[in-house]
């Protein structure tokens, strides 16, 4: 063990079957600007199937920093696994770190100078994609628009451990399981508006920078994903602060609007065909692709995408509704 006196923060590193993806995580972390002396990884596994123990081992021979592996005797989602990695650590400060992500080389360097203040609570880095990936029309892309993300992912944010304790750590109630590798859930969200709401304070840090995978799925994975949106009302059921962060403090996607539009268009075309023209502006956002010209070759697809988007739709909205209703608190 390094000598603690000496130590700025732990990284948290949950994970689960992600070997290839684990291993870019942590060499990222090779290139930090950060001494390596002043942090420890501790990477909290979740039972994996793949060779994650191995490449731990590989990889730690290597490593200029401490690298602590834990294994869970059974696994606990990404937020258990959270709260057993704040109990584990032996730093004040500590950093959510996503295995599927990259760290920019400042990244912990700037996070860290975000708490020269003595009264954070906690800071706020930004989730970008990662650079180079190719996106297409089955891409899942986790990386925020730039400015504050006031759902406050884990996959990038710094902690007072003695703060996260005083408020019982991550509310595993809100975890709802693995949508293949990836959690679903909002305990992250709760545990920074618990702070906020209780009037603590926090720091974004747009230079503290983490870069998200961009994920290409088959059609019914891709379909599935979109039902961890289900979490969303049970969230702002406890923190009503939040809706002012939604449109008209009611759609939590803006782009479902139009979709919404539609489908009231086509039961009110039942009584006069003029109300179809209701549907005009979904199926034009449909067939936008920003950055891309209309073709040919493209308005031949745009029935298949129609169609796909479609079912991408009623997939979110039924995982809002049941959201809603298991909530009684309705956002859709």
């Amino acid at each position: 063990m390094s000598d603690h006196q000496e130590l700025a923060l732990t990284v948290l590193l949950p994970t689960y079957n992600r070997e290839p993806l684990l291993k870019e995580a942590i060499e990222s972390l090779f290139q930090q600007t950060l001494d390596p002396r002043r942090f420890v990884v501790l990477v909290i596994d979740n039972c994996s199937a793949d060779n994650t123990p191995q490449m731990i081992e590989e990889i730690r021979a290597r490593s200029p920093f401490e690298i602590i592996y834990k294994r869970m005797e059974k696994n606990g989602g990404c937020f258990g696994s959270l709260n057993v990695g704040i109990e584990e650590s032996q730093t004040e400060i500590i950093a959510s770190f996503d295995s599927d992500c990259w760290a920019d080389p400042k990244w912990l360097e700037n996070g860290l100078d975000g708490f020269k203040d003595g009264d954070v609570a906690f800071v706020a880095g930004h989730i970008a994609d990662k650079p180079g990936q190719p996106v297409g029309f089955f891409s899942v892309r986790n990386g925020a628009p730039s400015g504050e993300n006031p759902f406050y992912p884990s996959g990038n944010c710094f902690y007072r451990k003695s703060v996260v304790k005083q408020f019982g750590g991550f509310d595993e109630k809100l975890s709802y399981g693995d949508m293949g590798t990836s959690p679903i859930g909002c305990a992250d969200s709760d545990l920074a508006w618990r702070m906020v709401e209780a009037g603590l304070k926090h720091v974004y840090r747009g230079d503290s920078v983490v870069y998200h995978e961009v994920t290409t799925l088959k059609p019914v994975p891709w379909l599935k994903v979109h039902w961890r949106m289900v979490s969303i009302p049970a969230l702002i059921r406890r923190h009503p602060g939040l809706r002012s962060h939604l449109k008209w403090g009611l759609f939590f996607l803006p782009g479902s609007i139009p979709f919404y539009v539609a489908l009231l268009s086509l039961l009110l075309a039942l009584s006069s065909p003029w109300f179809l023209l209701g549907t005009l502006p979904y199926l034009v956002e449909s067939a936008r692709v920003p950055g891309r010209a209309l073709s040919l070759g493209r308005l031949l697809r745009l029935p298949a995408r129609l169609v796909m988007l479609s079912l991408r739709q009623v997939v979110i909205t039924t995982s809002l509704a049941y959201g809603s209703w298991r909530a009684r608190t309705l956002v859709l």
